[in-house]
């Protein structure tokens, strides 16, 4: 059991540094080279298209009826794609229905269905995460049982996010307006986000993290010990740390080291 963390209150980052962040309408598992995707989008019609990568031509298309907001996952080797959609259905108002669909990208025949809307996988495509009305959640794959029914609190939409590489932890910056929605808004960056950190095998959130970072300046170490932070943005004189400073994922303190 941890001990209760001890967190110092540290400046919140610039707020358009989470611009470089968001995620792009379409991920590609690292291990994939040969093929690619991409969703295009045209008022709350949209087409997720695959893409040979050595000669450039389409090796399928996949046609969306009326959505609200499109991802595309490639897996498997780029033999699978699964589409992730909040759908619009009568009254045409929120709440959407959220789906996932696992297709086979040679036949186009569906391999399996999950209700909830996926924002992310690993980078070795083994787990991914879900926002659901109630919280985080978080799934294995290809199987698609649950890992974490529910972490958080379910406010804000996912937008860019990290998973540790052992694939204990899960950072995601949480957006209040949704940057994969058919036609953005336009918006000010004030005060939109926030981050969540999650504990996967405790199935629970970091407690205290949410308001204290900037998504920019975080990223795991590769034993996933630490999360490293920024030097000049995050310790500062002022707030008493100097130098170099890391959020230490065991003990949930910040430390210099």
């Amino acid at each position: 059991m941890r001990a209760p963390p001890y967190l110092p209150t540290i400046l919140t980052g610039l707020v358009l540094a989470v611009l470089t962040a968001l995620p792009a309408g379409a991920q590609s598992s690292p291990a994939n080279q040969d093929r690619s995707v991409r969703v295009d989008r045209q008022s709350r019609q949209a087409t997720v298209i695959v893409i040979d990568n050595e000669t450039g031509e389409t090796i399928r298309t996949f046609s969306l009826g009326r959505t609200f907001s499109v991802q595309a996952f490639l897996l498997d080797g780029g033999n699978t794609v699964a589409i992730s959609q909040s759908i619009f259905t009568p009254p045409f108002s929120p709440p959407f229905d959220d789906v996932t669909v696992f297709l086979n990208i040679d036949t186009g025949e569906e391999i399996a269905r999950l209700f909830q809307r996926i924002h992310g996988f690993s980078k070795d495509g083994s787990i991914f995460f879900a926002q659901t009305r109630l919280g985080t959640a978080i799934y294995e794959y290809p199987t698609l049982e649950q890992i974490c029914p529910s972490m958080g609190n379910g406010a804000g939409v996912p937008g860019s996010f990290q998973f540790s590489p052992d694939r204990h932890f899960l950072l995601v910056t949480l957006l209040s307006w949704d940057p994969n929605r058919t036609n953005p808004p336009t918006v000010s960056m004030a005060d939109t986000y926030f981050l969540a950190l999650y504990d996967i095998e405790a199935c629970q959130e970091v407690p205290g993290f949410s308001r204290l970072w900037n998504p920019a300046d975080l990223a795991f170490s590769d034993d996933s010990q630490f999360l490293h932070l920024d030097e000049e943005r995050i310790c500062l004189r002022q707030f008493g740390i100097e130098g170099r400073c890391r959020f230490n994922l065991t003990t949930y303190e910040v430390e210099t080291f």
